[in-house]
């Protein structure tokens, strides 16, 4: 059962969500690009101040306005109406487990890797329509969607090598949202030869990381514990509907139509595992921490940050950025932790953006 951070100088759990930090916490050049502000009090982007040499991008939609910022992710004014094929789920066997995975498409290769409260089908729109220029990848982690629950221990970086094996990839961009996020860092400081780029939206603390290092982030961490308990006690009282509600409102405020029941379902379906821990509490980090080794990625980085995300998001966010050489923070107006579905035009002009940097193979 997750009730929150334990602020007393341990390690952070692997899942980037503090609303999903757990009661057990066990697991042991940058650029400085801005001072981000909460939701609650944020200031236009003439405000933002870099602290360093490095870049805040707040992305301006070329067209639409608001009316295509509340747009679902089912239409794109830019690329057209974008459907969603189904595709027959594959698996593949790795320590322990089996893998839920789908792939498409031919060129560059572009692995998705979904956040702690959704699995592969919050990627569906984006999925399709990379597929007609890459390699497109996509997977449940253990415990969500299709992929059954880990009965041992295992590891998220050797999983997503063993996906990236079996799809017949030699090099991939990563797109990792939250614990996605997370774990492309970790995998990208243990197989840099494999990886060719990260874009990472909102990502978790990677490992190495404990709550000492962000003394500036204690009312948030605080503020995160309160609202995990409320949402345990939903959970545990069976008042699904209360706990999927109470996770939308600090991480999903953004959502609506389409893209919000879609959350909804994933919420649901995925309820023992986010909030309980089925799988995960079998996770295990590689030997080595990735929190020193953050300087010695060399691929095109990009960090987005939906500026209604939970107002703890902004410190991980800006403490990756310092430590990863020439990463760039781009910030999505009225987007929050899925910016994918609530911001889709912002978060694709972020996509082809990166997908077009120099260093990632094409």
């Amino acid at each position: 059962m997750f009730i929150g951070v334990d602020i007393q100088g341990r390690s952070l759990p692997r899942s980037g969500l503090h609303v999903l930090a757990r009661t057990s916490l066990r697991r042991d050049g940058p650029s400085v690009h801005a001072a981000l502000f909460p939701c609650s009090s944020r200031p236009p982007l003439e405000t933002y101040q870099p602290a360093g040499s490095g870049t805040v991008h707040r992305v301006a939609l070329q067209s639409g306005g608001e009316s295509a910022r509340n747009r679902t992710p089912s239409t794109s004014p830019r690329y057209g109406p974008v459907m969603t094929r189904i595709r027959a789920t594959k698996f593949v066997d790795v320590n322990g487990g089996r893998i839920a995975y789908d792939e498409s498409g031919a060129g560059p290769a572009v692995v998705f890797v979904h956040e702690a409260i959704a699995d592969r089908r919050m990627w569906d729109r984006d999925f399709d329509r990379l597929a007609t220029s890459h390699h497109v990848i996509r997977y449940d982690q253990r415990g969500f969607g299709k992929s059954p629950e880990a009965k041992s221990n295992f590891s998220p970086v050797q999983d997503l090598r063993w996906v990236l094996e079996k799809a017949g990839t030699t090099r991939t961009a990563i797109i990792g949202a939250s614990m996605g996020g997370r774990l492309a860092i970790e995998f990208a400081v243990n197989y840099p030869g494999l990886t060719s780029g990260l874009l990472l939206i909102a990502p978790g603390p990677p490992s190495g990381l404990d709550t000492t290092m962000l003394p500036e982030a204690a009312k948030e961490f605080e503020d995160d514990e309160r609202v995990s308990k409320a949402m345990a006690q939903a959970w545990s009282d069976k008042r699904v509907d209360d706990a999927i509600e109470l996770v939308r409102q600090r991480w999903c405020s953004a959502l609506q139509g389409s893209a919000l029941e879609l959350f909804r379902r994933m919420v649901r379906a995925n309820g023992p595992e986010i909030f309980e821990e089925r799988s995960f509490r079998f996770a295990r980090d590689e030997p080595e921490p990735a929190v020193p080794r953050l300087s010695a990625i060399r691929v095109p980085v990009e960090i987005v940050l939906g500026d209604r995300d939970a107002p703890l998001q902004k410190h991980f966010v800006n403490f990756v950025a310092k430590r990863i050489p020439n990463s760039h923070i781009e910030i999505v107006p009225g987007g929050d932790h899925m910016p994918n579905l609530s911001r889709p035009e912002a978060f694709d002009l972020i996509v082809d953006k990166f997908l077009s940097r120099p260093g990632i193979v094409r």
